[in-house]
């Protein structure tokens, strides 16, 4: 296993160099090719900019032997880059981190004291919805959409305010107006 990098360097990896792979034991692996002794065991990615650029600068870290540090092994720049099987491996590493639901529909908001309750459709059905009244609840999502960051930590998306129907543009409008 190789030691971590300094903490000012910044390596990007590339198809061409790197190979992406997952073990019996389901661990991700990463593999240097050109570097000897260079094989990375149970990989993570994180995302650089999870809302913006969610298949761009993707850090693919490990921790320490002994477990008390966490270091990077690289960063991807586009994941459109690597292979469809290397692609899956990342996105399933990334599915386990950053899970987030689509929300389709809205169909009623209610404050209770200080939350808001959302009654909303999503692609896994209906479902109710506790977010903090705080604009520090949401975030941005692209030019029109909103990420609501519910009272549990959970991320649900909204992935274009505009694109819903007037009534439902005008309920959310009303109670999120930052």
């Amino acid at each position: 296993m190789m030691q971590s990098q300094s903490k000012q360097s910044l390596h990007f990896l590339s198809p061409e160099t790197t190979r992406i792979f997952r073990e019996n034991s389901g661990l991700l692996h990463v593999r240097l090719i050109r570097k000897p002794d260079s094989e990375h065991q149970g990989v993570h990615a994180v995302l650089a900019f999870p809302i913006s650029h969610p298949d761009s600068f993707i850090s693919l870290r490990c921790e320490e032997s002994k477990g008390e540090n966490e270091y990077e092994v690289g960063v991807i720049k586009a994941l459109n880059q690597f292979n469809p099987d290397s692609q899956t491996l990342i996105r399933q590493s990334l599915g386990r981190h950053y899970f987030e639901r689509v929300v389709l529909q809205i169909h009623r908001i209610r404050q209770i004291y200080g939350v808001l309750e959302f009654e909303v459709d999503t692609a896994s059905g209906p479902q109710t919805i506790m977010v903090k009244w705080s604009y520090n609840s949401t975030e941005d999502y692209g030019k029109t959409g909103k990420v609501l960051l519910d009272i549990h930590a959970n991320r649900w998306v909204i992935p274009n305010i505009e694109a819903l129907p007037k009534a439902e543009q005008g309920l959310f409008r009303r109670r999120i107006y930052w």
